[in-house]
């Protein structure tokens, strides 16, 4: 199950320059204002796009880890 184009635009470039620049790595490597200015856009705005794309991908990745036999 393909669940990426339930992505805006925005939610999906916001989530592909977090995983570029290992903003999940632990410790993180960059931070929600370097996101921002490499998208030139506010720090509120990439937040915004960024979480909208996390709250849409969660559930499905829980489904997954859940039932992998279902995908």
């Amino acid at each position: 199950q393909n669940i990426m184009p339930s992505l805006s635009e925005a939610q999906r470039k916001a989530l592909e320059l977090a995983i570029e620049n290992n903003y999940y790595s632990f410790p993180r490597k960059t931070d929600l204002q370097k996101l921002a200015k490499a998208a030139n856009v506010r720090v509120a705005t990439f937040r915004e796009h960024l979480r909208k794309a996390e709250n849409k991908l969660m559930p499905a990745m829980s489904k997954k880890i859940s039932n992998p036999e279902e995908f």
